[in-house]
């Protein structure tokens, strides 16, 4: 009772199993996608949040016009309650069709060709923050150099509520935006 030996006071030492992490346990329970599943994703993901908002961005951008060609100051407020007045509350959706076919195309390229990035460069391995930083360069650059001409129709049909009715351009939509912005402007517009 009173004898102790030195194998009894040391404490039993238990091999430290590594814990995965998250990104692993559901690396090695998913298995991989279709690439096509990327880009549905990002361009559902992108269209859905654009609904809600549209109406602020059409706001912003008729408050930039006004203050382009209006020596005072007009508020964002105002310009709403402009848009309101003389547009109604469908006012507020002016170029949603450009708006949309952005996002179909910015927003589902920009996350799907990073989704695409990723996986080529590294598989179902976590990457460094500097390669995350780089492939969401490439994939963000890429994205927005494809989908700029629908950038310019957008903002082009935004704006045209605000013009009086003689100088209305009265697009159709986001390709009748396109075909005339390129038949009367040129490619490089």
């Amino acid at each position: 009772m009173g004898s102790t030996s030195t194998e009894e006071a040391q404490p039993r030492k238990v091999p430290i199993q590594r814990r995965s992490s998250l990104h692993e346990q559901v690396a090695m329970k998913l298995p991989s996608r279709p690439r096509w599943v990327n880009f549905l994703t990002g361009a559902s993901g992108a269209l859905s949040g654009w609904m809600l908002v549209h109406p602020f961005d059409l706001i912003k951008v008729r408050s930039q016009l006004l203050g382009e060609s209006s020596p005072g100051k007009i508020s964002m407020t105002q310009v709403a309650k402009d848009i309101l007045k003389n547009e109604g509350p469908t006012g507020f959706y002016g170029g949603l069709s450009a708006a949309v076919a952005r996002q179909l195309s910015y927003g589902n390229l920009r996350l799907g060709f990073y989704a695409t990035f990723r996986e080529l460069a590294v598989g179902q391995d976590e990457p460094s923050d500097g390669l995350k930083l780089g492939l969401g360069l490439c994939a963000g650059g890429l994205a927005a150099f494809i989908s700029n001409p629908i950038e310019v129709a957008l903002v082009r049909m935004q704006a045209d509520g605000r013009l009086p009715a003689s100088e209305k351009r009265n697009y159709r939509g986001v390709f009748n935006a396109l075909g005339r912005i390129t038949r009367y402007e040129g490619v490089l517009t």
